[in-house]
């Protein structure tokens, strides 16, 4: 979402005041804006337009005719966003359909349902120490950073320990949950000798779980 209503690209803030001084001026009375604001916003109106027609065309930067155009617009957004605060964001009369009438941003308060994670993490045994595996996880559709997909909680990880691969999921334990990167698998030390074998799976915010991953091992020294 647009975090900023003032427009960047000159063209744009001009028509973007425009707007804004005829819907501001036609609502100033309901939402109670006083007369005086109201002047301070047409007066710097009148300035820029006038500064704005001389200048915008303008090749040199350092002309005076673009800086005083420059000056003009910096003024007049800083009363446009000391009206917009004091004004309009809080002001229970002014709608939501109002704010957008007047392009102004305005926030979402619908949380978005966390989606139902629909891959499944990918992990690697990074590090091998006297009874400890460090495993690292990262998500395969963005694997050069840390980050957790959209929505995820937590990471559940499961662990198998034998001399062979399990038969089923079934055999799998759960052994507990990352929230970041990495996981330590911790054991005892009638486990030395034998291999681990994990496989990982995301839930989201809401408790729900996706797919299992592959499975990755390494023995337990």
């Amino acid at each position: 979402m647009k975090t900023d209503y003032i427009p960047r690209n000159e063209e744009d803030f001009n028509d973007f005041q425009d707007n804004w001084i005829t819907k501001m001026v036609a609502k100033a009375l309901a939402w109670g804006i006083p007369a005086g604001t109201v002047t301070e916003n047409t007066d710097a109106q009148t300035d820029w337009v006038a500064k704005y027609a001389v200048g915008k065309d303008e090749a040199d930067p350092n002309s005076a005719q673009r800086r005083a155009k420059n000056d003009s617009r910096t003024e007049y957004t800083g009363i446009i966003r000391k009206t917009v605060k004091q004004y309009i964001t809080n002001n229970p009369v002014v709608t939501d359909a109002d704010k957008v009438s007047l392009r102004l941003t305005v926030p979402d308060t619908i949380r978005t349902r966390s989606a139902v994670p629909d891959h499944s993490p990918r992990g690697a045994v990074s590090k091998i120490d006297h009874l400890l595996h460090d495993l690292r996880i990262t998500d395969p559709e963005t694997p050069n950073t840390k980050a957790k997909p959209k929505g995820v909680a937590r990471i559940n990880v499961y662990r198998y320990i034998g001399a062979s691969p399990p038969s089923g999921l079934s055999d799998y334990a759960f052994i507990g949950s990352a929230t970041t990167s990495k996981y330590v698998s911790k054991f005892g030390d009638g486990d030395i000798g034998k291999k681990a074998f994990y496989i990982l799976q995301y839930e989201n915010t809401r408790g729900e779980r996706g797919p299992v991953s592959d499975s990755v091992s390494a023995t337990i020294a």
